[in-house]
């Protein structure tokens, strides 16, 4: 169950993010 919770954080932020930084450069 941690595993899937950190999983799905760690998708979410590099999700997140990675458009961010993308759409700002």
């Amino acid at each position: 169950i941690i595993k899937v919770w950190l999983s799905e954080r760690l998708e979410h932020h590099l999700g997140a993010d990675l458009p961010q930084a993308t759409g700002q450069r």
